[in-house]
């Protein structure tokens, strides 16, 4: 009768869906691409607008094309920030709605690559998606600070993905 040994090493886990560590850090591709979708362009490290009278002018020579990582993410369904806004008063709907999006446009403004994904209305709350984490945390703090009378709570999951969950309330208006 012969034993097996059983090994008491944790087993090794399997790559996670979401983006890694190693995603991250990976080494940035060289060159100039275009995104296929929104027409951004990336050289020196960096995502830039595609209207934009600077970039025009430094970038030339041969560009490649591919989908920038805000597309990438809508394409997938993928977010990193969540915001959930429960208890709208009905007279303030519309300025809350452009409030959310007036800071969605602001925030592409400075960075393309931050985007509202997605902003709907469902059954008593809204839901807006976004592409980064901490803008998700930034827009909440946003609302807090226009309307005041607003209850905030951030959550941010476990460090091997990057989502943060803002639940903010008009309980009190």
């Amino acid at each position: 009768m012969s034993h097996k040994t059983i090994s008491k090493r944790p087993r090794a886990k399997q790559p996670l869906a979401r983006e890694t560590w190693r995603d991250k850090y990976a080494p940035a591709p060289k060159g100039t691409l275009i995104c296929k979708k929104c027409q951004n362009i990336y050289f020196k490290k960096r995502w830039h607008h595609s209207l934009d009278k600077k970039t025009k002018t430094k970038v030339s020579g041969k560009a490649g094309f591919t989908l920038c990582p805000a597309c990438v993410m809508v394409g997938n369904h993928r977010y990193e920030g969540e915001l959930i806004v429960e208890n709208v008063p009905e007279e303030i709907e519309s300025e809350f709605v452009r409030a959310v999006k007036g800071y969605g446009r602001r925030a592409e403004e400075i960075n393309p690559q931050h985007r509202i994904i997605g902003f709907e209305k469902k059954r008593g709350f809204y839901r807006a998606t976004v592409t980064e984490n901490q803008m998700a945390a930034r827009l909440g703090k946003h609302l807090k600070q226009v309307f005041k009378k607003v209850d905030l709570k951030i959550t941010r999951s476990a460090e091997p993905f990057k989502l943060d969950r803002v639940f903010v309330s008009f309980s009190n208006w």
